[in-house]
């Protein structure tokens, strides 16, 4: 009896070692592209993909070295074979120079920082404060939540 049940109980550990662990939903790098919008990684046909199933976006850019943004996109957009991601309205951020160490919020003016990021590299921007539309190129890196 005693044989049967350590064999028993080696059959039942194998069996549950080689089931499948479920995957768990986490943020994943599904596209990356320099500030020309060519690929370095992932693909954009999943991104699009997964953006058409309605799964949440988060977009990754660096801006010089040391410095960096991310935000969750909170309105898409695919047209012409690219996303186009809208942030919120966010206080614009005054980094410290030279060090980057602190950060402090434009408080004073409120002032509302907006931008609509592609995969074309593009990022459009308007300052509410300075009422001044911009446009600038960054290499991005597209998360998808699922």
């Amino acid at each position: 009896m005693r044989r049967f049940m350590i064999l028993f109980l080696m059959v039942s550990i194998a069996g549950c070692m080689s089931s499948p662990v479920p995957k768990h939903q986490r943020w994943q790098l599904v596209y990356a592209h320099d500030k020309d919008g060519n690929s370095v990684e992932g693909n954009k046909a999943e991104l699009i993909k997964l953006v058409e199933s309605g799964h949440p976006v988060r977009i990754f850019w660096p801006i010089r070295t040391g410095f960096a943004h991310a935000l969750d996109a909170n309105f898409l957009t695919i047209s012409g074979g690219e996303v186009f991601a809208q942030s919120d309205n966010i206080i614009r951020q005054i980094p410290e120079r030279p060090s980057y160490k602190r950060i402090a919020l434009d408080a004073s003016e409120q002032s509302k920082w907006h931008a609509i990021f592609s995969t074309t590299g593009e990022l459009r921007s308007f300052q509410s404060k300075e009422k001044k539309l911009a446009s600038h190129q960054f290499p991005l890196h597209w998360f998808v939540y699922y």
